[in-house]
């Protein structure tokens, strides 16, 4: 169960602060790529308004393909922007903010507001995996480092503030969701807080298995109820959404599903290939966004052997969840072998599709006492940044090589994980779901 610490916040918010700063610093530094097409949207939605907006024929770049919380806010980023003469008022009134402040937002501002969420989302993420480190391990001192870790870590920052993307925005809720599950309190939050994560970017949505079988080992009678309820606020969270980007003169139902079908998940699933651009498994064999995902290999193909061996993991991380007490450390490390193995063996990948295990990974990192696992997570760490860097590489070899190491630490990770009493940490952290004793 979680336990709530005494915040240190006098350490807690210097960090937030300067990591803010950090990224409204570099976030300036890249409008091009995909901030490009989120600049586009932005606009666009800013000039004709949500409603039927996925469908609205005239865009620079593409008609938008991110779910309706991610799309609503981009659309409030345009709003706070072209308001910015309110911080000439309040200048005019108390000369605060600087007059050199309110020029440089003025050329910068609109960039930083829509890379806002994201890096909302880096900061959501530390202050999160400060509270569940500290939950396991119960020393401010390392759940402040792990904090660190994720505001300071070149992952975030890059993923972020320069590039601009919102992996970690959505990834954060995987963690609150887990967090919520343990603590009797919220427990009713969890399902909600996982459907508002798949709502800013579907990506996340492959923990929900995981998530419910987390429910099957716990479930009692009122905590049955709790989460009957969490799903119906869930799927009307999901509901009221959609509901600025319709027209309520005709059926609302409809339309969404016409949303989700012709606009969202064409966009999440891509053009499958064996490997978009990720450093993984087909990466190790075949040329990065080259190789189609249904080329035949023996009796079936790319697409099926991944499905195949993305089974295959799972079930291990089910009968080890099956025989093994419940416990935030197990159910961290469950996600992370999980997702880390979809990404390696999964067709179809993007780069940054291994952030829903990211955090999991500075949770383990801040938790274990082995030293070869906590060196392991540091490559990792690495590599990810690497595979961020060079998604388009000219070095065939490079690719190669760092997927072959991707894919040999990862076979460490997965016999760690099914073969370890306790895994990653140390006794301190055997604590039952305290909704088992109900």
């Amino acid at each position: 169960m979680a336990t709530n610490p005494t915040v240190n916040w006098k350490i807690i918010i210097p960090i937030l602060i300067i990591g803010f700063i950090l990224r409204a610093i570099i976030a300036p530094l890249n409008h091009n790529g995909d901030m490009a097409v989120h600049i586009d949207w932005s606009r666009t939605l800013y000039h004709i308004n949500l409603t039927n907006s996925y469908f609205y024929p005239i865009w620079a770049s593409t008609p938008p393909t991110q779910p309706p919380i991610m799309m609503s806010l981009f659309w409030l980023s345009q709003h706070l922007y072209q308001n910015r003469y309110i911080l000439a008022e309040f200048h005019n009134f108390s000369h605060f903010p600087p007059s050199a402040f309110i020029t440089w937002f003025a050329q910068n501002g609109e960039v930083i507001l829509i890379k806002l969420w994201a890096i909302v989302g880096d900061l959501s993420s530390g202050l999160t995996i400060y509270f569940l480190v500290y939950a396991i391990t119960h020393r401010q001192k390392v759940a402040l480092i792990a904090l660190a870790t994720v505001i300071f870590n070149p992952l975030t920052i890059y993923e972020s503030a320069f590039w601009g993307q919102n992996d970690v925005a959505a990834a954060v809720f995987i963690y609150l969701a887990l967090f919520a599950m343990v603590s009797p309190d919220v427990d009713i939050l969890t399902l909600p807080l996982l459907f508002i994560g798949i709502l800013v970017k579907p990506t996340i949505i492959i923990t929900l298995p995981l998530f419910l079988f987390f429910y099957l080992k716990k479930i009692k009678l009122k905590s049955t109820v709790h989460h009957a309820l969490g799903l119906i606020i869930g799927l009307s969270l999901a509901y009221l959404s959609f509901l600025p980007f319709i027209y309520h003169t005709e059926p609302s139902l409809p339309q969404i599903e016409t949303i989700v079908i012709h606009r969202i998940m064409p966009s999440s699933k891509g053009i499958i290939r064996a490997s978009n651009s990720a450093f993984n498994f087909y990466a190790l064999f075949y040329q990065l966004d080259r190789t189609p995902g249904d080329q035949p290999f023996f009796f079936t193909n790319l697409n099926t052997l991944g499905w195949v061996i993305t089974s295959i993991i799972f079930i291990l991380v089910l009968i080890k969840l099956y025989l093994s007490q419940n416990s935030l450390t197990l159910m961290t490390f469950s996600i992370f072998i999980f997702c880390q193995g979809y990404f390696l063996f999964s067709t179809g990948m993007l780069e940054r599709y291994f952030f829903p295990g990211f955090l999991a990974a500075v949770i383990l990192y801040n938790t274990t006492k082995n030293k070869l696992l906590q060196t392991l997570l540091i490559v990792q760490n690495g590599l990810w940044f690497l595979n961020l860097l060079y998604s388009r590489p000219d070095s065939q070899l490079m690719v190669k090589t760092l997927s072959l190491i991707s894919i040999i630490i990862y076979t460490y990770f997965l016999l760690y994980f099914l073969k370890a009493t306790e895994p990653a940490s140390s006794s301190a952290t055997k604590k039952v779901l305290s909704h088992q004793a109900d």
